[in-house]
């Protein structure tokens, strides 16, 4: 937790990843994220979609600045590598060009979402799923039943589920309810990591198709999350499509109403990532079904 007090304005933290704070305003921001967690975020976070607004011939002082935000980032990642099991899977998932799973899990990148499985270059796809298949098999041979590693272990199953194409559909059905039950057991023992409850949510969702109880469950457990951190961006986006997966199941206006509205609260609180174009791109096609 930062025990800095007064953070840079937002504006002078949207221009140091621009490239156009001046030094002494660059200075001032590396002082102030070396020791404020939330400001680090916030940068790393705007970093990803943002590209330096102004070229320099002379770029010594955007290699010092990256430098500088690359030692705190990267002392994070090794303090999370050594604690956290699931994020070599993380990793490895950045790579992909497809996520596996609709709904949004903690940590992991965004990539685009498609229903079916396999097309397009199949040797090129399996090569960029090797690694991911290797980390996923890590985590589920390791031992131990504390939260964080049950809560690893459900993402790797949720994950290895969709991965393996060779999976019978029953297979697969029942390595998304052992992901669930795990996730669940990882939630019960870390009753306050909204993480874990905003995972299992997913891990319902994905086990739910069909299952309005499930889909149901899962908006109540995202409900749970919400009252923990209530503005988890995970929590908002799986809260959203499950009540959207739910309204495609009952066909029920009110259920589309309750999502469009969902996705509306995700969007009040991210309006420009990939996720907020998922999310208004879902909250389109919701709304498409209930025009007179």
């Amino acid at each position: 937790m930062t025990m800095t007090l007064a953070h840079p304005a937002a504006e002078d933290l949207g221009r140091f990843v621009e490239g156009t704070l001046d030094d002494a305003g660059r200075a001032a921001v590396v002082t102030h994220i070396a020791d404020c967690d939330e400001c680090r975020i916030v940068v790393v976070d705007v970093a990803e979609f943002v590209e330096p607004a102004v070229e320099h011939s002379d770029r010594r002082w955007w290699v010092a600045t990256a430098a500088a935000v690359a030692i705190l980032v990267g002392a994070t990642f090794i303090w999370n590598a050594q604690r956290d099991p699931l994020t070599p899977v993380i990793e490895a998932s950045a790579h992909q060009t497809k996520r596996h799973v609709e709904a949004r899990l903690s940590g992991f990148q965004h990539r685009d979402w498609s229903a079916l499985r396999g097309g397009g270059d199949q040797s090129e796809s399996d090569l960029q799923e090797s690694e991911l298949i290797v980390k996923i098999a890590e985590v589920l041979d390791r031992q131990g039943d504390d939260p964080k590693t049950l809560h690893a272990k459900g993402v790797a199953l949720l994950l290895e589920a969709t991965i393996d194409k060779e999976s019978k559909p029953s297979e697969i059905l029942e390595k998304r309810d052992r992901a669930v039950r795990t996730l669940r057991a990882a939630a019960t023992g870390a009753p306050t990591n909204p993480r874990y409850q905003s995972d299992l949510a997913a891990a319902m969702i994905a086990t739910g198709q069909q299952d309005p109880g499930k889909l149901q469950s899962a908006v109540h457990i995202c409900d749970q999350a919400l009252r923990i951190d209530p503005r988890s961006r995970e929590a908002l986006f799986n809260r959203a499509l499950a009540l959207d997966s739910l309204a495609r199941e009952t066909n029920d206006r009110d259920q589309s109403q309750k999502a469009i509205a969902a996705y509306d609260l995700y969007l009040a609180v991210d309006s420009f990532s990939p996720w907020a174009n998922d999310a208004r791109k879902n909250r389109d096609r919701v709304q498409s079904t209930i025009q007179p």
